[in-house]
């Protein structure tokens, strides 16, 4: 994420009010509460939040929970993740004769480990009242310092808060201050909302929130649930915030424009850097502009992420002097720069070498889709260079993206709206940003088998194209070309009856070339009058599919990104053994296509086996309507990859 805090500023701020106190007296707790089990309660959960509220003060964020818990699994709904350390907490625990246990520390809870509702493969810590139990009421309050000042002199800011929870909730109630400095942005969910203006305070209540759960192949920011978003920016932009849409988003682009071509300081170095990294570029302005950042990534050191080789290679004062990132005098002496520098650079060059651009400004889909109507600059994550040519589709570059394809754009960012500015009148537009084709990210592995009597023994080499190399090389980046090595021997050793005798990454920081894995290993197997042959031992599913895949879908159908894998592997057919090949497997549907051959060849040393697997993934959203068509597509995936070929023992 970029952070363009020079864009904006503000002015002194007023003094801060008061927060309200963190501590008061509960509530009585109706005895209709008491009468509620876990069977009815809806969905099976085995509690329900009777009330949440959330207040956002001048000074601090309050939070506070009313949960029933009727049941075993409903224990879950009273686990929270660990409280800020300099905030406060104060709650109870009450059960059905009266009693109560309370508590006033964080140090109280237990701290114990729990898969994500969010992600079951991942593990993380959660606090859990004391003296819970499978039939009682929590009642839980927690106070947490904002700086929303330090915000507003940064000139920007913001903060979300997603607020239905995995458990349904009663009564939801949003409480934000009327302070001068931040704005906020709340959607209801497409549930009824009512609003009421009290002395300091917005309040928004909304009943019967259902619970979220997660689904596979979904995107949570995608859901239309109840969302408070709170937000700084500087006073030239909150001003044109009031003036409507239009205004507001003109205001933008004339601060980008600012931003990126004012106030340039060029010399004699510059110019000099410039002719140099210039001279002999393609005519095409696509081809050029790719050129161009190749080169940029060859010539300057972009401190956006260093590999762990460049990070030993810089000395304490080059680390800590001053970038400016408009200095592209100081930039062409010293040869790095960060993001934001390299960007500037890049569309200076190209200025200077013809060539006019449109820029992007795009947001993460992880966090939010963009919204014209929400007023508000925080939203912009990133941005990107357009370049287009006569009887070509345009192209996408971000050149301050290190260790990938000049033109691989995240899939964060595909197929999300954006604001598209053309640079030579800088006017814009909304746009969409289209999915790259599944031809961008590609992963081919090239396996030869020998099969010895008790093992499978395999050598494997593995190439990848798109975000699949910059993935990858991420992952390798920051480790000795021996460490890189072991984390690709741990990788593939996952399964129990595989051992790998040799793993080597090749390319990990070239950004000229994709990465490279080769690999040899062995693999048990038992004897028998069947040989059953694994033809890919180590390729993973195209997608990674859950177990198990519910019935009906209400929410979209979001896959990472549009993709294809290829896997061929050879083999010879071992003594005493037959085989005749196998029929194709071949399906396709809307989603993309599966196919999966297996034939016996004649080969230098005797008859041999090759098989080849291909997926292709062309779709990267589709409405819930398409489910059972994906569990198809899934299906196949599976059944593709996890084929066994099977050879007979001769007579």
């Amino acid at each position: 994420m970029k952070w363009n805090s020079a864009l904006l500023c503000l002015a002194v701020l007023p003094a801060l009010a008061g927060a309200e106190p963190a501590a008061g007296l509960w509530r009585p707790i109706p005895a209709d509460v008491w009468a509620m089990t876990d069977a009815s309660l809806p969905g099976g959960l085995g509690a329900v939040n009777l009330a949440r509220r959330l207040r956002v003060t001048d000074t601090a964020v309050l939070n506070e929970f009313r949960i029933r818990i009727c049941s075993q699994r409903g224990r879950r709904a009273a686990e929270f993740t660990p409280f800020a350390k300099d905030g406060t907490v104060v709650g109870r625990v009450v059960y059905p004769d009266g009693r109560e246990l309370a508590f006033d520390s964080q140090k109280d809870f237990h701290l114990k480990t729990s898969l994500s509702t969010r992600n079951l493969d991942v593990q993380e810590k959660v606090l859990v009242p004391p003296g819970l139990t499978d039939d009682c009421v929590v009642d839980l309050r927690w106070e947490e310092p904002r700086y929303w000042a330090i915000w507003a002199k940064l000139g920007r800011g913001s903060e979300s808060w997603h607020l239905a929870s995995t458990y349904p909730t009663r009564v939801l109630t949003v409480e934000v201050s009327h302070a001068n400095w931040f704005d906020f942005f709340f959607n209801s969910g497409g549930l009824e909302c009512l609003p009421v203006n009290t002395p300091g305070f917005r309040v928004l209540t909304i009943k019967d929130v259902p619970a979220s759960t997660d689904v596979p192949f979904s995107l949570p920011s995608a859901r239309n649930s109840p969302l408070l978003k709170l937000y700084v920016q500087g006073n030239l932009i909150r001003a044109a915030s009031r003036q409507g849409k239009e205004a507001f988003w003109k205001k933008v682009v004339e601060l980008y424009k600012d931003f990126f071509t004012k106030d340039l300081v060029m010399g004699s170095r510059y110019r000099a850097f410039s002719e140099a990294i210039r001279r002999d570029l393609p005519a095409g302005h696509q081809a050029l502009a790719q050129e161009l950042a190749l080169r940029l990534q060859d010539k300057v050191l972009n401190l956006r992420r260093l590999s762990l080789e460049e990070r030993s290679r810089r000395t304490r004062k080059e680390s800590e002097e001053r970038i400016e990132n408009k200095d592209l005098e100081a930039l062409a002496r010293r040869g790095t720069a960060n993001g934001e520098g390299i960007f500037i650079l890049f569309l200076q060059l190209l200025k200077e070498a013809g060539v006019t651009p449109r820029l992007l400004l795009v947001v993460d889909r992880d966090k939010g889709f963009f919204r014209a109507d929400e007023k508000n600059i925080n939203q912009i994550d990133d941005y990107l260079v357009s370049i287009e040519e006569p009887g070509k589709p345009p192209i996408w570059l971000d050149p301050a993206l290190r260790f990938a394809s000049p033109t691989l754009v995240l899939p964060d960012y595909q197929g999300t709206p954006c604001i598209e500015i053309e640079t030579a009148g800088w006017t814009s537009r909304f746009v969409d940003l289209p999915s790259q084709a599944s031809s961008t990210n590609q992963r081919r592995d090239t396996y030869r088998l020998e099969l010895l009597p008790d093992q499978d023994r395999f050598t494997l080499e593995a190439d990848f194209l798109g975000y699949d190399d910059y993935r990858w090389k991420w992952t390798f980046m920051n480790l000795e070309p021996r460490e890189q090595d072991r984390k690709l021997r741990e990788q593939l050793e996952v399964r129990l009856d595989t051992l790998v005798d040799k793993a080597q990454v090749l390319n990990a920081t070239d950004p000229r070339r994709p990465i490279q894995w080769k690999a040899e290993g062995r693999i048990d197997r038992a004897v028998g009058r069947h040989r059953r042959v694994d033809p890919f031992p180590r390729t993973p599913d195209a997608l990674s599919i859950p177990d198990a895949l519910p019935e009906t879908r209400s929410e979209w159908i979001v896959l990472p990104y549009q993709l294809e894998r290829l896997a061929v592997s050879r083999f010879q057919l071992p003594p005493g053994y037959d085989w005749k090949g196998a029929p194709p497997y071949l399906r396709s549907n809307e989603f993309g296509s599966v196919s999966l051959t297996a034939e016996r060849v004649d080969g230098p040393g005797g008859p041999e086996g090759v098989a080849t697997l291909q997926v292709k993934v062309v779709k990267a959203m589709a409405n819930p309507g398409r489910w059972n068509a994906f569990r198809d597509f899934l299906g196949w995936i599976r059944e593709a990859g996890s084929t066994q070929l099977v050879l007979e023992r001769k007579p």
